[in-house]
């Protein structure tokens, strides 16, 4: 699903490079920015948004093609395919909606290509920077997971150490030690799929956490801010901080 904010700086685009394009074009062939110029922008402006649209779409559509990898011919053909419609679509409507021949109507379109490189070379770009903040995402996320994968196995093994010496001590407080760690592997169980949970669910954990040294049982992070409870933190899968 396309994002508002994404279609306002599509909207964008399109008006700001569709200005400096017609703008350049008529200070270089010797017009002034006067009331026709904006008549002329304002009835140009639903014809490049359409065009814009069209080069939005092929580029898509070539990139998940066997070429996404050739990107100097990928984008090559882009410049081609769209550069045939933009001059395709303009052309035709010049010519059903004035009486113009169909000679007229295409170099009258010809302007239209220019504007239209700089579309799809901007919409390029918009996909790279996209696919890099993706990549990353991944990556961070990767690392995560191998952190968490690598601290579980270690938080484990200290909590069995515990309980193995507790079990010779005293046995109330190894079954307390038991049920307790129990709820822990329970949650992390529970929010294994979960991005992120609110403060108050992190803060029952921590509390519900077995500590290293069953004989100090300290209540852990006291009473927050009733604002505080809503907050979402990413849940504390690597226990391992939680016995120190």
């Amino acid at each position: 699903m396309i994002r508002k904010k994404h279609l306002l700086l599509f909207l964008l685009a399109v008006s700001v490079s569709l200005f400096v394009t017609g703008t350049v074009f008529t200070l270089a062939g010797g017009g002034t920015l006067h009331r026709p110029f904006f008549y002329q922008f304002a009835l140009n402006l639903p014809v490049c948004i359409l065009l814009g649209g069209i080069d939005l779409l092929v580029v898509y559509c070539l990139r998940k093609t066997r070429l996404s990898g050739f990107k100097t011919v990928r984008i090559a053909l882009d410049l081609l395919l769209t550069s045939f419609l933009s001059l395709l679509v303009p052309a035709v409507c010049n010519y059903l909606l004035t009486d113009i021949t169909a000679g007229e109507a295409v170099t009258r379109s010809l302007p239209v290509i220019p504007w239209n490189w700089i579309m799809v070379l901007a919409i390029e770009i918009f996909f790279y920077n996209t696919d890099q903040l993706r990549s990353e995402r991944e990556k961070a996320r990767y690392k995560y997971e191998v952190l968490k994968n690598q601290v579980n196995p270690h938080f484990l093994f200290n909590c069995l150490n515990v309980l193995s010496s507790l079990a010779y001590s005293d046995a109330e407080k190894a079954n307390l030690f038991a049920k307790r760690l129990s709820v822990v592997y329970r949650y992390i169980l529970d929010t294994r799929e979960t991005d992120k949970v609110t403060t108050d669910v992190e803060m029952a954990f921590v509390r519900a956490c077995p500590p290293c040294h069953p004989d100090k049982h300290p209540d852990a992070g006291g009473e927050r801010p009733q604002a505080q409870h809503q907050h979402r933190v990413i849940p504390a899968e690597d226990t391992d901080r939680n016995q120190r």
